[in-house]
């Protein structure tokens, strides 16, 4: 890989796509690595566009001999791929108490894998799958983050993008296809290192199944407005331990929350002036977590801690890059320092390794 050298010390708001660009100039990147461009309208406003680049580089320059490292993915694919689809679940290796995940007084540094085990910047397995879920299990990952949409004849399935053209081998529109339809789809699989060609398209139901004990599923309801069928799959697999219901819709949460009270709830205030005025719409219940921009978080940080909860951001044009370009893994606790509790990352091994789990 071409030696990085100097990154600018502030980095502007942009999308996912503008900040690979930027990049995919100094560092060529494969088109493996680069986000899709048709999914930057939709991503970018859950990814913490405003970037703080402080975070992304300190400016320094690197002798044009100095050698990167960046560790490889200690988990063998065979443990989450095919060869683990009949297997029972893995256990949980997270050290933190499983009490702890859905209390909004306890602070730890805990770890999200963003779509299960990473996104359009994963490299360990397709994105939404239960591969990616065994996968981020095994990495010590605390939260799970994943997006339900409904299929036309009503089953809660587990995607990200309105069509399926960008990671699946087919053509399509989620919610205009049946249930049979998305599961006759397989996923693309070639930047993967594994076999991937039993993985389809999971129901909610399935990856409660799998990660019930493990793991808390973060459920980005961005993606569907049908709260109704959503939280009755939660009532149904008697999981509202198990899941966090999450968007920066205050409607759908009020929805949510009319239909089972008992519900964990992430919310996403734009500022940090809108933190206050959410959090007592919702009282006496206190969010479980408050997911914050990058340029909000020292002002909104201390807010948050004080209700208390905790906060959530995005790493992925900031820590994430860090890491595989420039080898800083000290990049994730730096956010960690600066008020963050819970960093949503593409890439959770190296989030893990980093806080000492892997």
């Amino acid at each position: 890989m071409p030696r990085l050298q100097t990154l600018p010390h502030r980095c502007p708001s942009v999308s996912i796509g503008g900040c690979f660009l930027l990049f995919s100039v100094l560092v060529p990147l494969s088109p493996a690595c680069t986000p899709n461009a048709a999914d930057d309208d939709e991503a970018g406003s859950e990814t913490g566009d405003a970037i703080d680049a402080e975070h992304v580089s300190d400016g320094r320059e690197r002798p044009a001999e100095e050698e990167i490292t960046v560790p490889p993915n200690p988990i063998a694919p065979e443990r989450y791929d095919c060869g683990a689809h009949d297997d029972p679940p893995p256990e949980r290796t997270s050290p933190i108490a499983w009490s702890c995940l859905l209390d909004h007084t306890c602070r730890e540094r805990f770890i999200i894998g963003h779509r299960g085990a990473g996104g359009d910047f994963g490299v360990v397995a397709p994105e939404n799958s239960l591969a990616a879920f065994r996968a981020a299990i095994l990495m010590a990952t605390d939260y799970l983050e994943t997006d339900p949409r409904v299929t036309t004849d009503g089953e809660v399935i587990l995607f990200h993008d309105p069509e399926v053209d960008r990671v699946m081998e087919g053509t399509g529109t989620i919610e205009a296809m049946t249930f049979a339809q998305v599961r006759a789809l397989s996923f693309q699989t070639d930047k993967y290192e594994g076999d991937f060609s039993c993985e389809r398209i999971p129901t909610l139901r399935e990856a409660i199944a799998l990660c019930r004990d493990r793991a808390i599923l973060m459920l980005d309801m961005n993606k569907t407005d049908d709260v109704e069928a959503v939280v009755a799959v939660i009532q149904e697999e008697d999981a509202v331990d198990q899941v966090i219901f999450d968007t920066s819709s205050l409607d759908k949460i009020d929805r949510a929350l009319t239909l089972e009270p008992g519900l964990a709830i992430q919310i996403r205030p734009d500022t940090a002036a809108d933190i206050a005025p959410q959090v007592e719409h919702y009282a006496p219940l206190i969010p479980t977590i408050v997911e914050l921009e990058a340029n909000i978080l020292e002002e909104g940080a201390p807010i948050v801690h004080a209700l208390p909860s905790r906060v959530t951001i995005d790493v992925f044009l900031s820590a994430d890059l860090r890491a595989v370009f420039l080898g800083d893994l000290a990049a994730y606790a730096a956010w960690y320092d600066d008020g963050a509790d819970m960093l949503m990352t593409e890439r959770p091994y190296l989030a893990a390794i980093a806080l000492g789990r892997l």
